[in-house]
């Protein structure tokens, strides 16, 4: 017979089953024990800059967000540089500042996330300074032991136009594709081609990929919400942002 505290232990060890003997668990003498649950190592929680404990303001590597994540158990956290020049490069003393706060915490800083500005730009010399800052941005990154930045393709507009009810009475902002779409006002990026899109793409991987693996960092991605959105004469194909990822990085394996 199984004791009460040896059954507990088994419990907590999730060995229900693997470690109890065949008459108490069930199985037959002889029979093959079943597998024993293994902890997800590839995946965890993290923060990010949508909630921030006193507001973006208050800083998101302050005391007061450090505690609110780790009172959950959150232990990452990607952030969002506060102060960024106008060509979109970091200052090294903040991320310095921020890494700090991080390791006083117990906090890990796995993340930063880099806007979306290179994308909405057309060739020029603004795009090549912006580009140029993002891979010393990467440099900055990898010098305070940062291995991840997430880049986002937003050529379009984040668009929210409706709700939809939720549990227990709330309601969610939605949204929903207006059936005079193509009536709609060009954004500020003006008219995007796929081909443009493409070019845009291509040029950023082509620049960054080397950089990122020669400093070990990660490059993340953050495609449309919501996906596949036409705006006004912005062409739908160009929204495609899965199936342009997948023809990048094909265009970049093949090098």
């Amino acid at each position: 017979m199984l004791k009460r505290r040896e059954f507990g232990k088994a419990v907590a060890g999730g060995l229900i089953g693997a470690g109890l003997p065949a008459a108490a668990s069930g199985e037959a003498p002889g029979a093959p024990a079943p597998p024993v649950a293994r902890r997800n190592t590839l995946m965890h929680v993290g923060g990010d800059y949508h909630s921030v404990a006193g507001g973006r303001s208050a800083g998101m590597t302050e005391r007061a967000n450090l505690e609110y994540n780790l009172r959950f158990g959150v232990k990452s956290l990607t952030v969002q540089m506060e102060r960024v020049g106008e060509d979109g490069s970091w200052e090294l003393d903040e991320l310095r500042k921020m890494k700090d706060n991080c390791d006083k915490a117990g906090m890990n800083l796995e993340a930063i996330r880099m806007d979306s500005g290179y994308i909405t730009l057309r060739k020029g010399a603004e795009r090549e300074r912006r580009l140029d800052a993002i891979l010393e941005n990467i440099r900055k990154a990898s010098t305070i032991g940062v291995k991840v930045i997430t880049n986002h393709w937003w050529v379009i507009p984040i668009r929210r136009n409706t709700e939809a009810p939720g549990r227990g009475g709330t309601k969610y902002v939605a949204f929903k594709l207006e059936e005079n779409w193509q009536a709609l006002p060009i954004g500020k990026s003006g008219r995007v081609t796929s081909d443009d899109y493409w070019e845009r793409i291509t040029t950023f991987l082509h620049a960054v990929i080397p950089v990122c693996k020669e400093h070990d960092v990660k490059m993340a991605c953050h495609p449309y919400d919501p996906p596949g959105l036409p705006f006004g004469p912005f062409d739908p194909q160009a929204s495609r942002t899965f199936e342009l990822a997948m023809r990048a990085l094909d265009g970049w394996s093949a090098r």
